[in-house]
């Protein structure tokens, strides 16, 4: 198998970054609550408790990120279809070219993403007491601003990242499967090809 069929089969399938997306907005609260404790213990007790704490966690912070994760998923589904990249070489060259093609989209998937997302968020957390001065002083200062391209770009690169190579194990896994004998498993037809054996294609 010298080449790779795209079929994006787990990009197309909205709801598979869900867990991605959970693991890194874990990470990102394990990280602020290591290296800023005292400003998280604040907003426990800004948020009556620890249970408040972690309904704003679920309702303001991660459930909006939804929005984020659909459209960099489409944004990546477009991107094959207008380039139309429906297949690579298995090369270590040709996967990096691959890659840093889809850097582009990475870097400019906040400029999509952000009105919705925050405007989201601004609703969920703030409902039913909606203030100007709020809006003004913790969402509008993320829109459209370099603050925050610099807060959500690193997290849509890493989020982008982890997809596209999630999809590529998952497309290379069911190009095994169609070149695989029918007596042999996918985990056979891949230590076959670990072990540089040939893979023979089989109808």
């Amino acid at each position: 198998m010298k080449t790779l069929e795209l079929n994006r089969s787990f990009l197309k399938k909205s709801w598979s970054g869900l867990a991605i997306l959970f693991v890194i907005v874990l990470f990102y609260e394990i990280f602020s609550w290591t290296f800023n404790p005292e400003f998280k213990s604040t907003s426990v007790e800004t948020s009556h408790g620890f249970l408040g704490y972690l309904f704003n966690w679920v309702i303001g912070f991660y459930l909006p990120e939804f929005v984020s994760l659909y459209i960099v998923i489409v944004l990546i589904d477009r991107f094959h279809d207008v380039f139309r990249i429906n297949e690579i070489s298995l090369t270590p060259k040709s996967i990096l070219l691959y890659e840093l093609k889809l850097l582009p989209v990475f870097l400019t998937a906040y400029f999509f993403f952000i009105p919705i997302t925050l405007h989201l968020r601004f609703f969920l957390r703030e409902f039913p007491h909606f203030e100007a001065s709020r809006y003004e002083s913790y969402y509008l200062v993320l829109l459209y601003t370099f603050t925050g391209y610099i807060i959500y770009t690193p997290f849509v690169l890493i989020l982008g990242y982890i997809l596209l190579n999630v999809s590529l194990f998952v497309d290379f896994l069911q190009n095994l499967k169609k070149t695989a004998s029918p007596q042999e498993t996918v985990f056979d037809a891949f230590a076959s090809y670990a072990k540089g054996t040939p893979v023979l294609i089989y109808n």
